[in-house]
């Protein structure tokens, strides 16, 4: 019994470890074409810059590079259970203002369960890397790609697709940070119940959440589909097929690729997420949350 519950405790990471293996090839595949490009000579793999700076204002070659990019997400996670009480407090109070027209709902909290699927964090840390994609598409198209990539040519699709590949292993700390809140108020149980008494429309349970985390999950989907038709398009033809085709193929694959980079946070918020649950007690408490029981499905059956 022991056994399996201590399977089911750890299979939930399987998914993110499958990407943090990933993002480490990917590591490796730079590092392996630079030295066959060193051997080679004449044709250009990858950009030499990759090798000696990785992401330009960051100090150091791409291995110090590639640790402080696995280290700064688990920043992120400290930084957020210092400020876990005020953030909950105040996206629950935002929600108020959200639903202020809407006076048939009232909040509470339901009891939740501990087991995750194993594909749950592989989900939560794909969007974390498909939001910070978008962002970074945003930045270089604002002109700062010179700070993530060094020689940047902004006429150069290939430049500029190389540019929201390194600002994107940058930006995931940040956009971790937007979505450790919102992840803890879905885990939390805090909900709000809606019933429309005499109206032929069935009762709404809703966790607090949603709005925040469908508008992001939205965003995201939407905005990378758009900029990787865009940039892989371009740098497709801009690479005339040759070994600088190995962008466009690479920029498909990165969100993917670099779940993984978010493997020690998504660890550390799992083992640490009962403690944060009874941090966030006297919140409740003060807000007067009463908790809701829905039934079971079993117990349904034999109502």
């Amino acid at each position: 019994m022991k056994n399996q519950e201590k399977k089911l405790k750890y299979e939930r990471y399987i998914t993110i470890m499958i990407g943090f293996i990933l993002s480490l090839m990917l590591f490796g595949v730079i590092y392996l074409l630079a030295i066959i490009q060193r051997i080679i000579g004449t044709v250009d793999l990858v950009p030499k810059e990759y090798i000696s700076h990785f992401i330009a204002f960051l100090p150091g070659e791409l291995w110090s590079d590639m640790i402080l990019l696995y280290l700064f997400p688990l920043i992120s996670f400290g930084i957020f259970y210092l400020i876990l009480p005020y953030t909950t407090l105040f996206l629950i109070k935002f929600h108020k203002l959200i639903y202020l027209s809407r006076k048939r709902f009232q909040y509470g909290v339901v009891r939740m369960g501990q087991r995750r699927k194993p594909f749950f964090l592989f989900r939560r840390s794909l969007i974390v890397t498909l939001f910070s994609f978008s962002i970074a598409a945003l930045i270089i198209e604002a002109g700062f790609g010179h700070l993530f990539r060094e020689n940047m040519m902004v006429d150069s699709a290939l430049n500029e697709a190389e540019a929201i590949f390194l600002a994107t292993f940058f930006i995931i700390p940040f956009v971790l940070l937007l979505f450790l809140p919102i992840w803890f108020l879905e885990d939390s149980g805090i909900v709000i119940c809606r019933q429309y008494v005499g109206q032929q429309r069935t009762p709404v349970i809703e966790g607090t959440h949603a709005p925040y985390l469908n508008v992001l999950q939205g965003y995201a989907g939407i905005s990378t589909l758009i900029i990787l038709i865009i940039y892989v398009n371009a740098t497709f033809a801009e690479s005339g097929f040759g070994p600088a085709i190995l962008t466009p193929i690479i920029l498909i694959f990165l969100p993917f690729l670099i779940t993984g980079l978010l493997v020690l946070a998504l660890f550390f918020y799992e083992r640490f997420n009962p403690h944060l649950i009874e941090r966030i007690q006297p919140t409740i408490k003060k807000l007067k949350l009463p908790e809701i029981i829905i039934p079971t499905s079993d117990e349904m059956r034999k109502a």
